[in-house]
């Protein structure tokens, strides 16, 4: 016996292409389960970057204005060493962590470090358009 299970994706939750399979009970009975994301857009973070010297962490040329990662206050020259709970070694990783993974919506935790030294983190909610 088929189950449809309808399912509202968390601003959290993966992008397109994720997908679970197991099993779901009802009335104990165990029935097979699929679930593929489909649906929601790529978040958005609004940064330009490049590698930082040695490997240490994704270097913010530019700052796309009014974008979430200006309204953090991370400015041009900052290095990005952490995002959404991942450490950051250079720009590829930092890409990587969002691109098709976080939706609009998602609020994640970004650690830079600024050129004076000083390391703040914000909590950044990334958004469908810039």
């Amino acid at each position: 016996m088929p189950v449809l299970v309808w399912l509202q994706a968390a601003a959290n939750a993966p992008m397109q292409r994720a997908r679970y399979s197991g099993t779901l009970s009802v009335d104990g009975e165990r029935q097979p389960l699929d679930v593929v994301i489909t649906e929601g857009k790529q978040g958005l973070f609004g940064v330009v970057r490049e590698d930082a010297p040695n490997n240490s962490g994704a270097l913010v040329s530019d700052v796309v204005p009014g974008s979430p990662a200006d309204k953090a206050g991370i400015r041009p020259g900052d290095v990005i060493v952490s995002f959404d709970g991942r450490v950051i070694t250079n720009a590829r990783e930092q890409s990587a962590a969002r691109v098709g993974v976080l939706r609009a919506g998602a609020v994640v935790p970004v650690t830079y470090r600024r050129p004076d030294g000083g390391v703040r983190t914000a909590e950044v909610t990334l958004v469908d358009a810039l």
